[in-house]
């Protein structure tokens, strides 16, 4: 039986013989939490975002030391993105520069009135920097940007949902994520990504939570959930 959605949020389901309507009651509360899920994630990836060398750090004022380690915050945020999870770790030397470094910035209010620094660094500079490092670049910058359809099996539950979700939303390259349909233990997604499917698919490849699927007969874009899987 499938339960399509449709796109995010909107979900048309049948029932056929009055045995299987506890478990499809099940399957529909399930899909309904997965729904809530993939609308915060689509909101928080949605265009609007901005430019992805641009980032914005809370401060308690606008003097020059906070304004500095707010820099220094903002371009640490700048080079997570670009160069993976924890690349800034390894760029220490780098993000010490980044008042010296940072193109523009000023001040702005967040949702709750807060105070916060927007600052904008050079991509060219950004990128040239990190792999003077020997650290990897996505160059989300310059690369194209492209919608992706992907199956991932072992979908079961709301935890291994929350698990690939949690890790598509860690890519750097990543822009956005809609479920299309869940089917058994199947998610089929659009995947808006910047590099390629041969990007996202190294990174999937390498995250130690996804392997490619077999089964279907093809080895493309449809991958399995590990295990031991983090």
């Amino acid at each position: 039986m499938v339960w399509p959605l449709a796109g995010t949020c909107g979900i048309g389901c049948h029932f056929s013989g009055a045995r299987r309507i506890i478990p499809a009651m099940r399957t529909l509360f399930l899909l309904i939490g997965l729904c809530v899920t993939g609308i915060a994630l689509a909101q928080s990836q949605a265009p609007g975002t901005g430019n992805p060398y641009e980032a914005r750090v809370p401060v308690t004022d606008q003097s020059a030391g906070t304004r500095d380690a707010a820099l220094r915050e903002a371009l640490a945020t700048i080079v997570n993105r670009v160069g993976g999870d924890g690349a800034a770790t390894q760029a220490g030397s780098l993000i010490a520069q980044a008042p010296q470094l940072v193109q523009r910035y000023g001040y702005d209010k967040d949702e709750t009135g807060a105070t916060v620094l927007v600052a904008a660094f050079d991509p060219r500079t950004v990128d040239s920097r990190v792999k003077g490092l020997g650290l990897p670049v996505w160059g989300v910058y310059a690369a194209e940007v492209e919608d992706i359809q992907l199956m991932i099996r072992g979908v079961s539950d709301r935890s291994s949902y929350l698990k690939v979700m949690a890790l598509l939303r860690g890519l750097p390259s990543v822009r956005r994520v809609d479920v299309i349909s869940a089917k058994a233990d199947g998610l089929a997604l659009s995947v808006r990504s910047e590099g390629g499917a041969s990007r996202l698919n190294g990174a999937l490849l390498t995250s130690g939570t996804l392997t490619q699927d077999y089964s279907t007969g093809t080895s493309e874009l449809v991958y399995r959930v590990l295990a031991t899987a983090p």
